[in-house]
Parts: C-alpha cells; sequence; structure tokens
C-alpha cells in the first residue's frame, strides 16, 4: 500500500477531485463558487471529507508544504492508513471463525494482498473513507456484542468491562453514522446490520439503543459540518436523493443493465479467477445467509444491481470482505468435495456415498489446486504491483512537470487543441500553479518560421506531436512514455497510446 501512495498518483473518477479537493479550494477562498460542478450548487454533497482535505492542506502549508503533489501523497497516506488499520482490526475480530490453518493463511494473505481492495484502499475517495468507517465500525460492535452476553448486569454493576462494552456500542455507531456521512448509499449497509441485530442476532433492546444513539451522533457530525460548509442547515441526503433518484439526473450519467458490474468483475479481475471468485462469494450467501455480512451486503448489492446508472467505484466498500467471504465460500465448496456431511446435508451424504462405491473422480484435485492457487499468486501480484505502480490518473506527471518547470513572473504554456487542465469542463485548480498562461494555438502556427510565439511551454498530445526533425531541435521537456519504450513499438501500440509531450518553444520562434 505504501508502494501505491506514492506511485499510484492522480484520481480513480473525476468526483474523487472535482467534488472533494476542489469544494476544499473554494471553501479556502481559492476559486469561486462559479467553477465547481452544478452539485455545489444544489448542496447536494456531504462536506466532511471536503472539511478534511482543507485540514490537510493547512496542516501541510502550516509547516512548509506548499506542492500540491505532497499534499496529494499526503492525503493518499492517511487515507491508506486508515484502511489499512481496519483491515487489521477486520481480520483480527473475523480470523476465530476461520479455523484451518490452510485457510486462515489464505484469508490473511487476501486481506492486505487482493489487489483490487489495495488499490480502492489508498484513495481519498468518499468510497474509500465510507468503507473505512463502517469496517471499524463493524468491528467494534461485533467485539461489544461478544463481550457483553450479559450486558443487563453489568450496566448495575457499572465495572471497567461494561464501561468497555458501552463505549465501543456508540463509537461503532459513530462510525457507522459517519459511513453514511462520507457516502450515502452506505445506509443499505447500515440497514442490513440493524436487521440482522433485530431479527437474528435478537440484540438486547439497550445495547440497540447505544448504536442508534452513536449513529445519530455521527450524522449530527455530518450536519454540522455540512451547516459549516455551505453557510446554513441543509439536508445534503435529501438534496441527493430528489436529485439523483426523484429528477433522475444520475441517469443522465449513462444507464447500464442489471448485469454490468458481474461482466466489469469478470473483466477486470482475470478469467477464469473471476468466476471462482464470483462463486465462493454466492456460495457465502447462500450457506452463510445468517451472517451479519451477509445481511450486510446483499441488500447493497441488489440496489445496486437494481439502480440505473453503475460504476465499479460505487461497490469499492464491499471489497474489505471479500476475501472472508471467498475463504468462507471455498471452505465449505472444500467440504462438499470431501464428502463432508456438516454444511452439505444430504448432498455432502451423497457426495460420500459415490466415493465409497468406488465412483470418486480420477482427477488429482490436490495437484490441481496447487496449480491454480500458484497461478492465481502470480496473476494477483503481478496486477498488484501494477495498480500500486501505475498512476490513477496519466495527467499527473504532466502537471508535475509543468509546476516543476522554472519560475517565471509568468510562465506561457501553449497547446494544441485540448487544454489538459480542463475535464468535464472544469478546471483542475489544485495542480495549477500561479503566473502559467494558457493559450491555445494551431499545430500548423508551431511550425511557422516566426509564429509569435514567446518563451515558455508546449504541449503536445499524441494526435499533435510534430515530426521527428521538428523534436531534435527543440529541447524535450516531459513524455508520457520515456525513450525507451519507444523502442517495443511492437504492432504500433506506442503510437497509439494516449499521453503528453511538453517541449520549449525556441528562440528564434
Amino acid at each position: 500500500m505504501l508502494l501505491g501512495t506514492i506511485f499510484s498518483v492522480g484520481y480513480h473518477h473525476p468526483d474523487e477531485h472535482f467534488q472533494i479537493i476542489e469544494f476544499a479550494l473554494q471553501k479556502l477562498g481559492r476559486i469561486s463558487d462559479k467553477e465547481l460542478p452544478w452539485e455545489f450548487k444544489e448542496e447536494m454533497r456531504p462536506a466532511l471529507q471536503p472539511i478534511l482535505a482543507m485540514v490537510g492542506m493547512n496542516g501541510c502549508e502550516l509547516i512548509g508544504i506548499s506542492s500540491p503533489f505532497t499534499i496529494a501523497f499526503f492525503l493518499r497516506l492517511v487515507s491508506a492508513g486508515f484502511a489499512f488499520y481496519g483491515m487489521l482490526r477486520l481480520c483480527k475480530g473475523l480470523l476465530q471463525e476461520v479455523r484451518e490453518t490452510k485457510f486462515k493463511q489464505w484469508f490473511l494473505f487476501l486481506s492486505f494482498n487482493l489487489w483490487f481492495w489495495s488499490y480502492s484502499a489508498i484513495r481519498f475517495s468518499s468510497e474509500n473513507w465510507s468503507a473505512s468507517c463502517f469496517v471499524w465500525g463493524f468491528v467494534l460492535l461485533m467485539e461489544a456484542l461478544r463481550r457483553g452476553e450479559s450486558f443487563e448486569r453489568e450496566v448495575e454493576d457499572f465495572d471497567w468491562g461494561s464501561w468497555l462494552t458501552i463505549s465501543k456500542l456508540i463509537i461503532s455507531g459513530v462510525l457507522l453514522g459517519l459511513s453514511f456521512v462520507f457516502r450515502f448509499q452506505l445506509v443499505l449497509m447500515i440497514g442490513g446490520l440493524m436487521g440482522w441485530l433485530v431479527l437474528v442476532r435478537k440484540t438486547n433492546w439497550r445495547q440497540l439503543g447505544l448504536v442508534i444513539l452513536g449513529i445519530v451522533f455521527g450524522i449530527g457530525v455530518g450536519a454540522l459540518a455540512d451547516r459549516y460548509f455551505y453557510g446554513h442547515w441543509v439536508n445534503t441526503f435529501w438534496n441527493y436523493y430528489i436529485q439523483n433518484i426523484v429528477l433522475h439526473k444520475a441517469a443522465g450519467f449513462g444507464v447500464s443493465p442489471w448485469y454490468y458490474f458481474m461482466l466489469e468483475f469478470f473483466n477486470r479481475t482475470v478469467p477464469p479467477f473471476s468466476l471462482v471468485m464470483m462463486f465462493g462469494v454466492v456460495l457465502f450467501f447462500v450457506l452463510f445467509w445468517k451472517h451479519p455480512i451477509t445481511w450486510c451486503l446483499v441488500p447493497f448489492l441488489l440496489v445496486h444491481f437494481m439502480i440505473g446508472h453503475k460504476e465499479v467505484r460505487f461497490l469499492f466498500p464491499a471489497f474489505a470482505f471479500f476475501p472472508f467471504m471467498l475463504v468462507g465460500g471455498w471452505k465449505s465448496w472444500t467440504e462438499f468435495l470431501e464428502g463432508k456431511r456438516r454444511k452439505w446435508g444430504k448432498w455432502g451424504s451423497w457426495r460420500k456415498k459415490k466415493e465409497l462405491r468406488g465412483g470418486r473422480s480420477t482427477i488429482n484435485w490436490g495437484r490441481w489446486e496447487k496449480g491454480f492457487v500458484g497461478l492465481f499468486v502470480t496473476i494477483n501480484t503481478v496486477a498488484l504491483i501494477g495498480a500500486m505502480g501505475k498512476p490513477a490518473s496519466d495527467k499527473i506527471g504532466l502537471f508535475k512537470a509543468i509546476y516543476d518547470s522554472p519560475r517565471e513572473k509568468e510562465t506561457n504554456v501553449y497547446f494544441v487543441e485540448r487544454n489538459p487542465y480542463q475535464e468535464l469542463n472544469f478546471t483542475q485548480h489544485f495542480y495549477f500553479r500561479k503566473g502559467l498562461n494558457m493559450i491555445q494555438v494551431a499545430k500548423e502556427a508551431v511550425f511557422l518560421p516566426n509564429p509569435g510565439l514567446k518563451k515558455g511551454l508546449v504541449i503536445f498530445d499524441r494526435a499533435s506531436l510534430p515530426n521527428e526533425s521538428w523534436r531534435k531541435t527543440h529541447r524535450l521537456v516531459y513524455a508520457s512514455l520515456p525513450a525507451w519504450v519507444s523502442q517495443l513499438d511492437w504492432n504500433g501500440w506506442v503510437e497509439r497510446s494516449d499521453g503528453y509531450w511538453v517541449y520549449e518553444t525556441s528562440p528564434n520562434l
């Protein structure tokens, strides 16, 4: 994860930047509210995370750190630390449910090395922060319930054990409430967990009341943050519901079929391993339908399957529970293959009788298992290194090159066709250095003997990149792809790749 905080620069989705970082810049008085997305005007985004970004920016600047790239690294580092601690607590709490050594090892390996969880866990995004709060709150709640079997008696005694139980119940509720504040969709997971407490666990009403009290307090913190940020009392959750659900504005960003997540998961997690993982998760839901994780995730997943607008990042909050579900599902499947009846009833009996009649397959499952496991570990490791080492946004290297260029009172930066600082009709002010003059020019004008370009930088993308003779007479400042990569241009893949090149303007232009 530390590798990812250093190299996985940028953002996974524009919302991670424009509706958190840019919101913070507006509250700091560095940009106008007219330069923000429409969600700011509708007051539908929770303000707690932009406020945390403000605290991070001011804190860094207080100790002399002004580079936006260092500040962004600090935000990723804090996000990764929070997620890692939550996963550590989750593993400690669930490890006692995994008894066999082999499955314990698998559980620990997947918990901290599953590449798509590691990628999501380093993001300073609402999905990651809501997930971290929920995981931590979930763990504290499970710990409190295990300790508080004699809760009513402990309240009367007021011993240290009771205070520890009470505090865990309240703090767990606060964290669950904050998970809702960071991302409203977590209400589905919270609702599922409350349903499990009432219908399955049949929790003591005092315990349940303390958890609800904590949830209300957490939501209250979010309400105070919204009051401070927007300048008046506002219900951002209600505004979010009206805009995206009632007025269907979310659907305006694209509508996908109900099976979209299944296809995306299948393609992105490398077949056939994606099929194995999906099978393990479904098996867990079916066999462990009374487990609190099932009650948390089933409503969360079903609603996301039903809504029209879908993105993979919407499922990020569920990723932390995947390792336990995979191990639990496949542990039960292994028991079926071994003919055990404990989990499978008549199906296990049928499997055992078939084996006794000599009907067992001649396939050496042990050899196949070792080969499959070895291949999975190899592919997951390669994917993990790739996810942690590759920038989440290809533009960050370009921005840093321009930011670190020789500083003058004003620097002219010429671009052909597209301003790289603009995305979705909004400008990325966070990485923009003061004194930069962004000027659009035609590609043909750059080649004129005297095009009138002053001293500065010229940005080209792949489509507008000049020929080799021109490039040899100008100093290259930055290239998305290093020179040695161009030597590996098999089948012309380099020419088809996106990227940016920055050259200095020639003094004789």
